[in-house]
């Protein structure tokens, strides 16, 4: 064998020698890294102000928006992450609770390792529980599928208390509507019926045309009546809000 095709031969044999070294690695590190999307569930009646996945490794941040009790939702770009999964994942997440009562940030960390995923993953998610349990886990199906691995099987659902917290909120604000277009039907004094009108000259000017100031007789009229439509019409949403008690 001559020099050549010694050299040719020993060449080839630590190219594939370094290929399968390289495959190995790569079935070992889960394969090539692959963008998903990030996002967030709320299965609590409180409201989730924001959450965002941190990469332990690169500190490459991914979030989402804030959350209201008993929803979900995300972006569509960008978290990396191995094609297969693999242990020791690592995932850094932060988030906070929305306080009306707090005027500063009161972050939350938790880092986890990612659980088993199949398949190449398309999104990330943050689940958030009432007992303050915080899952995360990847996935390549939504919340309802039959190969769903988070610990609540579905979408969330309001509970009956939420729903009649957010009932009882939605007619106090209806009643106070209906109260304050009542006295405003009734109010014809010269102040109110300079704000109405000043209001018109901004956003209706149109609507005020015809008539030849604030004082104008037809004008008190139409004022009046504009008021009682809002009364009626305010009335008729009490009554349907009224059949659709949790």
């Amino acid at each position: 064998m001559s020099t050549c095709t010694f050299t040719c031969h020993l060449r080839t044999a630590a190219c594939m020698l370094l290929a399968a070294l390289w495959l190995a690695g790569c079935e070992a590190t889960g394969g090539r890294q692959v963008a998903v999307a990030v996002s967030a569930i709320n299965y609590t009646e409180v409201e989730l102000s924001s959450f965002l996945f941190i990469n332990p490794e690169t500190n490459a941040p991914a979030g989402g928006p804030p959350l209201l009790p008993y929803s979900g939702g995300g972006t569509m770009c960008c978290y990396e992450l191995p094609q297969h999964w693999r242990p020791g994942i690592r995932v850094k997440l932060r988030y906070e609770w929305w306080d009306a009562q707090r005027t500063d940030t009161d972050y939350q960390f938790l880092e986890v390792e990612l659980p088993r995923y199949e398949g190449e993953p398309t999104m990330l998610w943050a689940l958030f529980y009432p007992d303050g349990e915080v899952e995360v886990l990847a996935s390549a199906v939504d919340p309802g599928h039959p190969q769903w691995a988070g610990r609540e099987r579905g979408w969330p659902v309001p509970s009956q208390a939420y729903r009649l917290k957010m009932w009882e909120r939605d007619m106090a604000q209806l009643r106070f509507s209906e109260n304050d277009y009542s006295a405003a039907a009734l109010n014809t004094s010269p102040e109110a019926l300079l704000q109405t009108w000043r209001h018109a000259e901004k956003y209706d000017s149109q609507d005020i045309a015809g008539f030849s100031g604030p004082d104008d007789p037809r004008f008190i009229k139409y004022r009046q009546k504009l008021f009682e439509d809002a009364v009626e019409r305010t009335r008729q949403r009490i009554r349907q809000l009224e059949a659709s008690k949790p």
